[in-house]
């Protein structure tokens, strides 16, 4: 048996970033908390979710695109 998930683009974020948007969706402005590795993390993605009512931490990729700077 095989199963597949419609994942909706969104530009804004990316590949991992719509993948993130596409499986929360009926968990969006909830109040949720969503807790992801580096792949996923970035600050497009996190603000989004921010206006979505949804928490986001992650560990980050210091040469992520958009990245702020950060120290080592």
């Amino acid at each position: 048996m095989s199963s597949s998930t419609e994942i909706t683009q969104f530009p804004e974020v990316g590949i991992s970033g719509s993948i993130v948007l596409t499986l929360l969706e009926k968990y969006l402005n909830n109040g949720h908390s969503l807790y992801v590795d580096n792949w996923y993390t970035s600050p497009s993605l996190f603000s989004i979710l921010h206006e979505k009512k949804t928490n986001a931490c992650g560990t980050v990729k210091i040469n992520r695109k958009h990245m702020p700077p950060l120290k080592e």
